[in-house]
């Protein structure tokens, strides 16, 4: 697909084609709008809308769609709205590898890269001087994860579950592209999508 097979189209009639239930005309329009609307953020709001779709291909598309945002956009795409939900698709077997696309691109893409070349911590965001102090659940394994994607050796050792505390286990499953995650003491399970990426956690021995 290429910007030259789609024509511009007006946000109104934009608007009024994803309300409907024609599917070829959902992922058409998504696509219109991907190549001739400026507006990230409305574009964003617009894919996020289709990640339940009860069709596997509007929410593949979607899904495709944040990764191509990340990459051309950056940080003008909203990480912390989109990686969320994005790592709670990791386990949609229709549309797996879209997920694992989208969310290395926005990882990538959408974080500000030190001399290293490594992308920050979210954990370490000044909203949150603690990861354990986030409300959602299933928002502290997304942080967790990237820890384990791209933290130091100290940060890796420093991670907890997200539900009572206690010693978190993890592995990285090269075959699926995945970190598992798993806490012996509750019995709180997680996992959190890799895309190409190798996590760091592979770098540092498990005591």
């Amino acid at each position: 697909m290429k910007k030259s097979d789609y024509s511009p189209i007006s946000r109104n009639e934009a608007e009024i084609a994803l309300s409907g239930k024609d599917t070829d005309l959902i992922c058409d329009t998504l696509l219109r709008v991907k190549y001739h609307d400026s507006d990230v953020d409305w574009i964003q709001g617009q894919c996020l809308r289709f990640f339940k779709h009860s069709d596997p291909k509007v929410r593949g598309l979607a899904v495709k769609i944040i990764g191509h945002l990340a990459r051309k956009h950056g940080l003008a795409v909203n990480k912390d709205a989109v990686y969320p939900l994005l790592g709670k698709m990791v386990n949609d077997k229709d549309i797996a590898q879209q997920v694992s696309d989208a969310m290395d691109d926005v990882f990538a893409y959408c974080s500000d890269i030190d001399k290293m070349g490594r992308a920050p911590n979210r954990f370490l965001h000044k909203k949150y001087k603690d990861v354990y102090e986030i409300e959602d659940i299933s928002t502290r394994w997304i942080f967790i994860g990237d820890i384990l994607l791209g933290g130091t050796a100290e940060e890796v050792a420093s991670v907890k579950c997200p539900v009572c505390k206690g010693k978190l286990f993890y592995v990285f499953l090269p075959n699926k592209r995945i970190i598992d995650m798993n806490c012996k003491d509750c019995g709180a399970v997680g996992k959190y999508g890799l895309g190409t990426s190798i996590p760091k956690l592979v770098e540092y021995p498990i005591d």
